[in-house]
Parts: C-alpha cells; structure tokens; sequence
C-alpha cells in the first residue's frame, strides 16, 4: 500500500505501507497500477480537478476501484450560539473561509458533483453514501475548523476578518453550548471497467 501527501510528515509508514510525497496536481502516476485509489479531501482544492481525477482513474487497473471523499462546505449552519451576535460571527467565518478557498482555486460545493464527475471518468457502479453530523466542542470536525482560525488566519483576513474577530470565533468553537451541523460528508466510489479504457 502507498499513502501520498504534498506534505507527508505526519504519514508514519508501516510495515504494508510506504509514504511518498506527490503533489497530485503535477506528477505523474503510473498507469494502470493500482486496484484502488482514495482521494480524501484533496480534489476540491485542486484548480485542475478533472484533469487529476481522469488521471487517478487511468491509474487504476482494470476493474479497479477509485474513492472520493469530499466535504460540500455549503451547507454548515450554526443551530446553537450564546446570542444572535455569535451566530452571525459564525456565519461570517463560513463565509469568508469558502471564499477563501474559492480565491484560491477550490470549490467547497464540489463534492456533490463527484457522482457525476466520475461517471463522466468513464467509472461504473457509481455508489455514494453521505453523512452529516453536528458539531460541538469536542466533535474532530470543529476542532479542524478551530484550526482553520489559525491555518488561514492570513487568508481569511484577505477576506475581510480581523484578527479579533477570528479570536473570538475560535472561541465561540470552543463554547460548551456551542452546537452547529457538519459540513456534508460525501463518499463516492466507482470501478474502471474490467475491458478498455475510460
């Protein structure tokens, strides 16, 4: 097994598993190599996204098995603040962090075409399966977003957050009574057909 990351330093290789740096975007992958590929939360932050995914596919062999899972970072609505104040400030973070994303050549609503963007691979069997959950002070989820206060501190102000008002929201983050719901979780699976190419 191979796990790739542009960074891999918190990747810990295994006794069945090597960790390789790869920038998905730019190198080039062996064809036909692979009886499954997984790209988690990575494509919807790729500019060149349906060139990497025709390229993940035609790494798969024959009857393989490729997997996306994306979030669609629409959807992520606060459902309990302290006040009005703090659900507004929530709402702007949201906001200023899909912009920030699309500034730089994502898309937060993509993974509700990965369906179709693998069909259009040439993958068959397309099969997805979507989550949704509610955050709170301890969920992984919202500690990852509390991160992002730090991680895209830089981008975020770009688009308009002061550094006061990411303070306070990544205080907000970490408000006992605090509770909002997930971002959409999608994972979409499709095979390469056993004879040609996609």
């Amino acid at each position: 097994m191979l796990a790739t990351d542009r960074d891999p330093r918190d990747l810990r290789p295994g006794p069945h598993l090597e960790v390789a740096a790869l920038d998905v975007a730019r190198a080039p992958l062996p064809e036909a190599a692979f009886d499954l590929v997984v790209a988690r939360l990575v494509l919807q932050h790729v500019p060149s996204r349906d060139i990497v995914l025709r390229k993940l596919v035609r790494a798969l062999r024959p009857g393989g098995l490729l997997q996306v899972d994306e979030i669609d970072a629409s959807y992520e609505p606060p459902l309990l603040t302290p006040d009005p104040r703090s659900e507004s400030l929530y709402v702007r973070f949201l906001q200023a962090k899909t912009a920030a994303l699309r500034a730089a050549g994502g898309d937060p609503c993509w993974a509700r075409r990965v369906p179709l963007a693998l069909r259009e691979a040439g993958l068959t069997g397309i099969d997805v399966h979507v989550h949704i959950g509610v955050r709170h002070a301890r969920d992984p989820g919202l500690r990852l977003q509390l991160n992002h206060t730090r991680n895209l501190r830089d981008r975020l102000r770009e688009q308009g957050m002061t550094d006061d008002e990411l303070d306070r929201v990544a205080r907000l983050m970490q408000d006992p009574s605090f509770l909002a719901a997930s971002s959409v979780f999608y994972s979409v699976q499709g095979r390469r057909p056993a004879q040609g190419r996609p």
